[in-house]
């Protein structure tokens, strides 16, 4: 997913006439933080993507704003591509099987809280 195409999209539509709209506008950050992730390549941040894709939808559903069916179909596809780059890097900020407890039996529970060994 890229950034600079959904700009790009917005623009066309005059949705997001600068950089500094989209940064404030539509990512939800400060005014040079598309200019910043534009030169350091590094990946928006997640609060950003999530403030983009509500907005995104938002305006997917909004039947009345865009009458051409392409327009809307563009939308609804670009916020499937925000959508799905969240679930990928949020699904990877989970730590490891390894690393997370096992979860407890009611059982093993009762035997913690009143004291007893725990097979």
């Amino acid at each position: 997913m890229k950034l600079g195409g959904i700009f790009e999209w917005l623009q066309r539509t005059g949705l997001a006439a600068t950089h500094t709209a989209f940064s404030i506008d539509w990512l939800n950050m400060g005014p040079r933080y598309f200019d910043y992730i534009l030169c350091s390549r590094r990946p928006p941040a997640i609060r950003a993507l999530v403030a983009l894709h509500v907005r995104l939808r938002v305006i997917a559903d909004d039947a009345v704003r865009f009458a051409s069916r392409s327009d809307r179909a563009e939308l609804d596809d670009l916020a499937q591509q925000v959508w799905l780059e969240l679930q990928c890097r949020c699904c990877a900020l989970l730590p490891d099987k390894r690393h997370r407890p096992a979860p407890i039996r009611a059982t093993q529970r009762t035997q913690i809280r009143t004291g007893q060994s725990v097979p």
